[in-house]
């Protein structure tokens, strides 16, 4: 309570009456008692009763003129702590879905086979009609980057002089080079009659090479008596007859047409994409898979 002529405890030595602005001293001393009503001190207890304070009127608002902004700021510090205080808990992170790619690599397609049904090295087809019977197969299959060969016949001098300039003529033998980016294919063939009659055998011609979906056909030597390094056969169509047609299979194994065809193939053939196909008669036909 307040009453006129009760000497201020903020203003000890002045009077009620006294119309005399306060001292910083004693603005700074209402700050610190007006903190200590609103808070308490650290360690307080602030359940207990405050003591009064006493403040004659005219003098009070007179030092609360100096102090307002003062008290407001602190009063505005004071709400702002507590309400950093009651949302100071941390924000909960909001959960990013993830998308599951799932990558599946599609199974190469199988490349086509030209000859589905085709036969391995050594395996045998069945041909044959009116009652006439054969076998036929492919037994061998080789690549050659050239091949020397020597005939009798085209090494006399009245065959070259027939044959234009000598072909790099050594000791008798002549070397067959393909053109440029190919190689010599050799396969070698093996046609047994084996019923009791002579049968037709199929021409060198209806054997052609398949590779790579192109088509090759064979290519003769110069003659039935040429012989070439390495190989213990003569070509196959001059086995059975004249050179180039078809001819004649005599029964029996011992007659069989046992020879080789040449063929030109790009230099990046393989053998395992290869194939030997050969219409045998008009009701046969079979394809031998060369590697």
């Amino acid at each position: 309570m307040v009453g006129n002529g009760q000497e201020s405890t903020l203003c000890p030595n002045r009077s009620c009456t006294q119309d005399v602005p306060c001292s910083l001293e004693e603005t700074r001393h209402l700050s610190l008692v007006a903190q200590h009503w609103l808070l308490g001190f650290p360690g307080e207890n602030k359940n207990r009763s405050h003591p009064k304070i006493y403040v004659c009127s005219g003098h009070f608002w007179q030092c609360m003129k100096r102090m307002d902004l003062l008290f407001l700021l602190v009063f505005a510090g004071i709400l702002a702590l507590s309400a950093g205080c009651a949302n100071s808990a941390p924000a909960m992170p909001t959960p990013v879905p993830t998308t599951t790619v799932v990558t599946t690599t599609a199974a190469p397609a199988p490349e086509p086979t030209p000859w589905p049904g085709a036969l391995a090295l050594n395996q045998e087809a069945i041909f044959g009609i009116a009652g006439k019977n054969g076998t036929a197969t492919v037994y061998k299959a080789e690549l050659r980057s050239n091949y020397s060969w020597s005939s009798p016949s085209f090494n006399s001098p009245r065959g070259q002089a027939q044959a234009g300039e000598p072909l790099g003529t050594q000791r008798g033998y002549n070397t067959a080079e393909p053109a440029a980016g190919n190689r010599f294919l050799f396969v070698y063939v093996r046609l047994t009659d084996t019923g009791a009659d002579r049968m037709v055998a199929p021409s060198p011609n209806q054997f052609v090479v398949n590779y790579d979906g192109k088509i090759y056909p064979y290519q003769s030597v110069a003659g039935s008596d040429v012989s070439i390094i390495s190989v213990r056969v003569t070509q196959y169509d001059y086995l059975i007859g004249t050179g180039g047609v078809a001819g004649y299979l005599q029964p029996g194994a011992g007659n069989a047409a046992d020879g080789y065809l040449i063929y030109e193939v790009p230099a990046t053939t393989e053998l395992s994409k290869a194939y030997l196909a050969v219409t045998l008669d008009s009701e046969h036909q079979a394809a031998w898979k060369l590697g």
